[in-house]
């Protein structure tokens, strides 16, 4: 499994109280993808940038695919599972302070579903989760703003 992951260690947000990034993730499966049950006490948010799997959830399995924004409330157990034939590949946010109310999802997927498909607007949401990725991992001066942010 190609993994690479960059943490928080700065300690406040620039907006009080605001959403609070932990990490953020690359994921892509190999031969020796590990896939166990685990929860976080905060959100997580994943983007499916290439391949198949699911996402095993609770008592509830998935399936995702390219384009799909995933959405891990606190506290639930999860995991991801790749497809053999077409290796599964995302980032996952880690975020704090951060929830999806109840009915804020309109359209054919109501915002209890986790697996959102995003049609026209990956093309706006990928290079985001690619540009803090990026910032995380290069360190530069004044990364924890633009992540933050």
């Amino acid at each position: 499994m190609s993994n690479s992951r960059y943490g928080n260690e700065f300690t406040a947000s620039p907006i009080p109280s605001g959403p609070q990034l932990e990490y953020i993730s690359y994921s892509k499966f190999e031969d020796d993808w590990n896939s166990q049950l685990h929860s976080h006490p905060f959100m997580e948010i994943a983007l499916v940038v290439g391949g198949e799997g699911s996402l095993l959830l609770e008592n509830n399995e998935y399936p995702v695919e390219t384009g799909n924004l995933i959405l891990i409330p606190p506290n639930k157990l999860h995991t991801e599972v790749s497809s053999s034939h077409n290796a599964l590949e995302y980032y996952i946010l880690g975020a704090r302070n951060f929830s999806i109310q109840e009915g804020l999802v309109q359209g054919e997927c109501p915002a209890s579903y986790p697996v959102l498909p995003l049609g026209e607007l990956m093309s706006l949401i990928e290079p985001v989760f690619t540009e803090i990725f990026h910032e995380m991992k290069l360190h530069r001066a004044g990364h924890e703003m633009m992540v933050q942010s």
